[in-house]
């Protein structure tokens, strides 16, 4: 009964990480891009589907793809320098590097996608890519070095 209840726990945490916590900071990480780089945010929301809307009216293409960016690379970058103590801290920041390599190659996807002439609608690699005509190759490289550094990350904690 024990070992259920730790399974369940594990479940439990780990399904809030990926449902509510992981959108929460993608999303944040948008919109704190977007003020940073001066576009006005106009709404965020957390469901059914996760995602902000953006004035980008007054931002130049870097911006946008700044925008379009940070929503992968900050909650990596967070799971990256945090030292967690304890072990709910640590499964938490695990399971944030691992959903953080994933959306890494969901990008690869998207970028080999966009590339071939089939873009993934509502992605935030095709829109950037919709901007951005020549950055199809740094996209990808950016995706695949996000990718790398995620699963040695997720490799030295195991």
């Amino acid at each position: 009964m024990k070992y259920a209840i730790k399974v369940s726990a594990l479940f439990f945490f780990g399904l809030l990480m990926a449902v509510i916590i992981y959108p929460m900071m993608h999303e944040l990480a948008h919109s704190a891009t977007a003020v940073l780089v001066g576009a006005k945010v106009e709404e965020i929301n957390l469901s059914p589907l996760p995602n902000v809307l953006c004035d980008v009216s007054n931002t130049d293409n870097t911006g946008i793809v700044f925008i379009g960016f940070s929503g992968m690379v900050i909650p990596f970058l967070f799971s990256a320098v945090i030292k967690p103590k304890g072990f709910w801290v640590w499964y938490a920041n695990f399971v944030l590097k691992g959903i953080s390599a994933l959306s890494f190659i969901v990008a690869i996807v998207s970028t080999v996608s966009f590339i071939a002439g089939a873009p993934m609608p509502n992605d935030d690699i095709t829109q950037i890519l919709s901007l951005w005509q020549n950055g199809q190759w740094i996209c990808l490289i950016t995706s695949v070095c996000g990718t790398t550094m995620a699963i040695r990350k997720l490799a030295k904690e195991t």
